[in-house]
Formats: structure tokens, C-alpha cells, sequence
């Protein structure tokens, strides 16, 4: 483990939180603090590190990861209504934080995380959530898909009811559709390359890796660490 440590101060102002980690455990696990610290700057020979720009909560649960290779299970909570924002960590802003890094596994296991995590929940997002999801995610990731997977199944795949047509009104969706024209584009992209005949998959089932950073020819590294 050694014992050098580091000091990093995440965030700013009254959010702004301190960790003392071991140097030689963070630069294993993440390269961009290894060629940080071990590259003659400033930030080695103090082996202090400011990341004013990040979000201490995300930092601490990355710190989590780092320790013990693995994220404690997101659980959501259910509101009367259906989907709630509300849950033990923020996965958006997690991912936002592991893209940064280029931790592609990370990132993996936090789509695979959440989107399972909406599939024991039996939830799908509402209107103004999937704006949130598109908005959120860099465009450049595979998990911001998920946004326009939802809609595409909540208007082709889900039988049609009054509580479908009460949680995502039409009025709310152009609203969203409107506000967010790449989602738009991606959804209808969808609609056209979809079989004829043929039902719309619920993007909550797995595999997740149409969703994954990883090749699509490549092993998934999230489906060989739980069969470990």
C-alpha cells in the first residue's frame, strides 16, 4: 500500500472537501493522477492536488472504487408518482467524473449500475428526466443513448393506457424533443432502423453494452467481474 500520502481538495468554497489518499494506490488505479504525480509537477513534489471544478461527493465514492474495486448498489427511491431523481449516489455526475479520468470500466459499471437499478424499480424516466440524462451525459458517450432508448420504447414499445398518456403527455415530450433536437434525431433514428414487426426492446433489460465505452466485438469487463 505504502505510505506516502496525498492531499486533494475537491471542490470550492463551503463544498470544498479534503482527502488524504495513498499516493501509490491512486496512481495504480488511475493513470491521469499517476502522470500528475510522477511526472516532475508541481502537484508531485507537494503531492498536493486541487480539483476545484469536481464534486466532492463524486470524489469520495470514486475514492471508494479505488480501494475496493467496486460501487456500492445505486438504489432509487419511489415516489408516488414512479420515478424519482432522488437516490443513494449520483450517477450522472459519477460518470461525468470517471469520463474525465477515462476510466471507461467505471463508467460501465455505473451505466450497468443505474439502468439496473431502474429495472428492479420497474421505472422508466418521465419527460423532463430524460432532457436531465441527455443534458448531463457528454455527448460522446455511449450511456447518453439510453435517453432516446427510453423514449423510443415508452412510445413504440409500452401498450398504450391512460397512465402512459398521463406520465408522458405529449405536450411535456415535444416540449423535451424540442429542447434537446439531438435527442430528437437519435430517437427517430431509431424508429427508422427498427424492424418491422418486431417488438421494441426495454432498454432496461440486460446486456447493457450497446451502452458500454467498450468495442462492440470487445468482452464486456462489467459482465467478467460478476461472474467472478
Amino acid at each position: 500500500m505504502g505510505v506516502q500520502m496525498v492531499d486533494i481538495n475537491v471542490g470550492k468554497g463551503k463544498a470544498e472537501t479534503h482527502f488524504r489518499v495513498h499516493k501509490a494506490i491512486l496512481c495504480a488505479k488511475l493513470p491521469y493522477f499517476d502522470k500528475m504525480l510522477n511526472s516532475g509537477f508541481k502537484e508531485g513534489t507537494e503531492n498536493r492536488v486541487n480539483l476545484p471544478e469536481d464534486d466532492p461527493d463524486s470524489f469520495d465514492l470514486l475514492m471508494v472504487w479505488v480501494y475496493n474495486d467496486t460501487l456500492p448498489p445505486l438504489e432509487w427511491n419511489k415516489s408516488i408518482s414512479g420515478f424519482t431523481k432522488t437516490s443513494n449516489w449520483h450517477a450522472f455526475n459519477l460518470y461525468a467524473l470517471a469520463d474525465k479520468l477515462c476510466l471507461e470500466i467505471l463508467m460501465d459499471q455505473i451505466a450497468s449500475s443505474y439502468i439496473s437499478a431502474t429495472l428492479a424499480l420497474d421505472a422508466l424516466p418521465g419527460p423532463n428526466y430524460l432532457g436531465t440524462i441527455f443534458q448531463t451525459l457528454p455527448g460522446h458517450t455511449a450511456f447518453r443513448k439510453y435517453a432516446a432508448s427510453c423514449l423510443h420504447y415508452i412510445l413504440h414499445g409500452l401498450p398504450k393506457s391512460p397512465e402512459l398518456m398521463s406520465t408522458w403527455p405529449v405536450e411535456k415530450l415535444n416540449l423535451i424533443m424540442v429542447a434537446n433536437p439531438n435527442l430528437t434525431m437519435e430517437y427517430l433514428q431509431l424508429v427508422q432502423q427498427h424492424p418491422l414487426d418486431t417488438p421494441v426492446p426495454d432498454p432496461r433489460l440486460p446486456p447493457y453494452c450497446k451502452f458500454h465505452r467498450h468495442a462492440a466485438d470487445a468482452p464486456c469487463p462489467v459482465a467478467a467481474r460478476q461472474s467472478i
